[in-house]
């Protein structure tokens, strides 16, 4: 075997691998993958898969969110095992409406990786992981098609900068799919007007409220009657149309009678249906049928606690009825071989999705995601016992759902899918214990915050609204719903005084009560009681996962405790804790403790705030005729040859400075001529920020009219995102004489 080629035996990681971010500090475009860059490229490496890949990415069209499941592929090569910190896997997704000419991003998600060794007999064992992201696109009436692009950009130990849909990884990759979009259940007059072309009579207009959406029916169920009239002279088989119908009547032994095709009021009368076909195909389904949809990939998402599975709907027909229907459910049930002896004895219960007849459905087909929470906290171990893997079997099922008692037994239509987890390190919740904890504070993990100096990795601040996610563990799995309150506080270090976090937020529920067809999402708007024994609380809302009637929040963050709105005079070290309380038995706990893996522990957490934007300023000094031997001074918004060189200065002023570019608009004129320096960034350029000089060749530029704006950038991550912003710009125009 080559020497550069990684082994189980003797791992070889290339230098570029195990030196990647300092690589990147050195030159950020080191490995060529940058468009435009004033740095020459090193070593060129795009989209290397060796290591890590996307299996699959779907798109829950009810929930509005979308899924990729990652495969890490090797033992090695993911900066330690489960003792150590691991590393990121990055995944920002993106939606185009029109077919990949323009995308919007939909932002970001990421999870931690660790190195795994290999199994008794060297096989790699692979993980496969998933990341998910709130999506909701826009919606069109049912009469219309609506299907869109989606794409997701893999990248290890690196985020995807936003909004760029064609920047290429280094380590990962970029992958591209199609989704459907639900219908919406309600039409403006407008949307009518335009889209159909509608006009109201004269007499008509000036009493009708035009504000006030129209209200659809509710989508109908057609009856296997109906199906069969459909699907006349198609492809799409009796024993398919009529499955959900004939199993209906087999589990409802009173309703046999109507199996007879010659009773006149059987529901098959004059169909001219084969029974006996229909009921083989049930009875005997053989290995599974995957001609209409398949199960393609299945992974554990550890920060949301919930397995996702990701299938491909195949043919535009089959699915009982097209966008203006109910269409059917794709089931897909989840067992786990907990004590790793090669039966998957334990059913941890099953999820669904809608889908619908799509006339013009690509020729890839369509993606689909479900996804199930899962308590599996109590099968967690310390890090110092190993990793703990889990085999985890999915079984697709279409309009019927997997019995949990046969793990082995192979649906009508669907198959099967295996596929190995690994749980996070930590110690299982102690029964009867209700003591929340903060897991991370605006995506954030609190054990990667410097409880010194308050930052994030990078020596980043926060700013304007943290996002505070965290879980009371011993409460997410208990069957009564709003049991438990908790309350927030901070307080400014050193020798502040607690003050009650009260700032209500908006969260969307996923909401399940009657059985896997039947979850839904739900706006909620999270406030303190107001009166009451528990004034100054929330309540917390997750109950029942691991069962079949639940409740959690989903988004904007899975887990979110609160928001705390900063902002100015706000500055320096603040310190934030949680309390739960249990309203059955009045008890109060405070927080329980967080062992991070560096050896410290996080019971409250200390972050730094910063709530001020850089100060950029760039102005023009000089322009010069011979190529920049001589110089003559200039002064803003001037008029010059084309051909000239210009040059003026520049400066970035901030606590926390983050990067700084300078660019040319219109860049079309420009022709690609380019300010140097073009950007700057940190650590390269001290925290406090810099003051230089800028040049700009203007020989290749057409005669117009140009503007220098300089764009700078802090290291704040503000409300979860990116930091602080603000601009200054320069005009000048480049005149023929």
């Amino acid at each position: 075997m080559p020497n550069d080629v990684p082994t189980t035996q003797e791992p070889r990681i290339e230098k570029e691998r195990q030196h990647f971010r300092a690589l990147l500090l050195s030159n950020p475009n080191y490995f060529g993958n940058l468009a435009n860059s004033p740095f020459s490229a090193v070593t060129k490496i795009q989209s290397n898969k060796s290591y890590e890949e996307i299996g699959c990415v779907g798109f829950h069209p009810q929930s509005k969110r979308l899924d990729a499941v990652v495969f890490v592929k090797l033992p090695f090569g993911y900066n330690g095992d489960v003792c150590s910190n691991g590393s990121q896997e990055y995944v920002r997704f993106y939606i185009s409406y029109d077919n990949g000419a323009t995308w919007v991003d939909e932002g970001y998600s990421g999870i931690t990786v660790y190195d795994v060794a290999a199994g008794p007999a060297g096989e790699p064992r692979r993980r496969e992981y998933a990341v998910s992201v709130p999506c909701d696109p826009r919606r069109k009436v049912c009469v219309s098609p609506n299907t869109i692009r989606a794409r997701a950009i893999l990248s290890w130990n690196q985020i995807p900068p936003a909004n760029q849909p064609d920047w290429p990884p280094v380590w990962g990759e970029v992958h591209n799919t199609f989704i459907q979009v639900e219908a919406r259940p309600r039409l403006d007059w407008l949307d009518v007007a335009d889209q159909f072309k509608l006009k109201l009579p004269e007499a008509l207009a000036p009493l009708v409220d035009t504000s006030v959406p129209l209200a659809l029916k509710e989508p109908a169920e057609l009856s296997v009657a109906e199906l069969h009239a459909a699907y006349k002279g198609s492809d799409v088989e009796p024993h398919r149309y009529a499955l959900a119908t004939v199993q209906k009547l087999l589990s409802q032994p009173a309703a046999a009678t109507d199996l007879n095709p010659a009773a006149a009021d059987g529901i098959f009368a004059n169909l001219g249906l084969k029974l006996g076909d229909i009921v083989g195909a049930i009875l005997e389904p053989g290995d599974g049928n995957t001609s209409y949809e398949q199960l393609e990939c299945v992974g554990y998402n550890p920060a949301a606690s919930e397995l996702v599975a990701v299938l491909r709907i195949k043919k535009a027909a089959g699915y009982s009825g097209g966008p203006c229907t109910t269409g059917s459910l794709e089931y897909v049930t989840f067992w786990a071989d907990l004590n790793n002896n090669g039966t998957f004895e334990t059913c941890l219960g099953t999820a669904s999705v809608r889908v619908h007849d799509i006339a013009k459905i690509p020729r890839e087909g369509l993606e689909y995601s479900v996804y199930l929470p899962v308590n599996l906290a109590p099968y967690k171990q310390p890090c110092e016992k190993g990793p703990r893997l889990i085999p985890i079997r999915a079984v697709l099922s279409w309009a019927s759902i997997a019995p949990c008692a046969a793990p082995n037994k192979a649906p009508v239509w669907g198959n099967h899918e295996d596929t190995l987890i690994l749980l996070p390190p930590g110690t299982p919740p102690v029964p009867g214990e209700f003591k929340p904890v903060l897991f991370n504070v605006s995506t954030v993990g609190v054990c990667d915050i410097d409880q010194a100096t308050g930052y994030a990795p990078g020596e980043r601040p926060f700013g304007g609204a943290l996002y505070l996610v965290g879980d009371i563990p011993g409460a997410d799995s208990l069957p009564t719903p709003d049991r438990f309150k908790y309350r927030l506080f901070a307080r400014q270090l050193p020798g502040g005084s607690w003050q009650p976090l009260t700032d209500a937020f908006g969260v969307n529920i996923d909401q399940q009560t009657g059985g896997p067809g039947t979850l839904v999402q739900l706006p909620l708007l999270q406030q303190v009681d107001t009166v009451g024994p528990y004034a100054g609380y929330f309540t917390y809302r997750e109950y029942g996962v691991g069962t079949g009637t639940w409740r959690r929040i989903a988004s904007p963050f899975a887990g979110l405790l609160g928001v705390w709105n900063t902002g100015l005079p706000m500055t320096g070290r603040w310190e934030i804790r949680v309390e739960a309380v249990d309203t059955f038995t009045a008890t109060t706990y405070l927080a329980d403790t967080t062992h991070c893996l560096d050896g410290t522990t996080r019971t409250n957490v200390i972050v730094r705030l910063d709530e001020k934007a850089p100060v950029p300023a760039i102005t023009i000094t000089d322009f010069s005729t011979d190529g920049g031997v001589t110089w003559s001074a200039a002064a803003a918004c001037g008029e010059f040859a084309p051909g000239v060189r210009i040059r003026g200065t520049y400066s970035v002023t901030d606590e926390h400075f983050g990067s700084l570019s300078i660019t040319i608009e219109p860049s079309g004129p420009a022709s690609g001529a380019t300010v140097v320096p073009s950007s700057r960034s940190y650590p390269v350029v001290p925290t406090g920020g810099e003051s230089g000089t800028w040049t700009l060749d203007t020989a290749p530029m057409k005669p117009c009219g140009y503007v220098l704006r300089l764009d700078a950038y802090d290291r704040t991550i503000v409300s979860a995102g990116g930091g602080w912003h603000d601009f200054d710009a320069v005009g000048f125009c480049l005149r023929k004489p």
